[in-house]
């Protein structure tokens, strides 16, 4: 069993609403068999069996977006949705968000919840991993960061995707090296990484106390 089906909704001010993430993907998954299919859905994406075998599953919804979120609706855009998980599907993962894909801008993406930071978390920590304990005589790959939930679909779910890029230095900080999609794609995870965060202010003691 998938783990932590139910999640509060954002949508919600005091957070009463919740959302059964496992639920609302079952219901994406009849809406693909109308169009033939998950395999059907995945072919016309160019995302192959074994990416789908990865996420776990791949559907279809009518979306109503609003800022980096949507919501199922009745009446809008079609959209490919999959799960956002912490590992591989058939590690049993814990599923925390669903990601949707317009069919007709795929550069157009948003979560369901607002939960998901990035696509492939564990091959990071792999990438990770290897970096600290090298294994002798292995040249290992620079990790592959793809541009959108689609091309790393398409890539078979090599690699990672950087869904709020705002978290590229959290992410990726710790991973030797990487690969861009292309040079711009480049720049932009370069400017994203090395942007300073936002740092405490360090106080003393005494500067409360004076302030009391």
């Amino acid at each position: 069993m998938v783990r932590n089906r139910a999640r509060p909704n954002p949508a919600n001010g005091d957070g009463n609403m919740m959302v059964d993430l496992i639920d609302e993907m079952s219901a994406t998954v009849e809406l693909a068999k109308q169009f033939g299919g998950i395999g059907t859905v995945g072919r016309s994406l160019g995302i192959s069996e074994v990416a789908v075998r990865v996420v776990g599953f791949l559907g279809l919804t009518r979306i109503s977006a609003s800022g980096d979120c949507y919501e199922p609706s009745e009446d809008g855009p079609l959209a490919a949705v999959f799960p956002v998980a912490d590992g591989p599907w058939d590690e049993v993962p814990e599923v925390y968000d669903l990601l949707a894909v317009r069919l007709n801008n795929s550069e157009r993406f948003w979560t369901r919840l607002g939960n998901a930071r990035v696509l492939g978390r564990w091959n990071i920590s792999h990438a990770t991993l290897l970096a600290t304990w090298p294994i002798p005589g292995d040249s290992t790959a620079p990790l592959k960061v793809f541009k959108t939930p689609l091309g790393w679909l398409q890539s078979g779910c090599d690699g990672a995707c950087l869904i709020d890029t705002s978290w590229a230095a959290y992410e990726l900080s710790m991973v030797p090296r990487i690969e861009p999609q292309d040079w711009g794609h480049g720049q932009e995870l370069h400017r994203s990484i090395y942007t300073p965060a936002h740092l405490p202010r360090i106080v003393q003691r005494q500067e409360l106390q004076a302030a009391e």
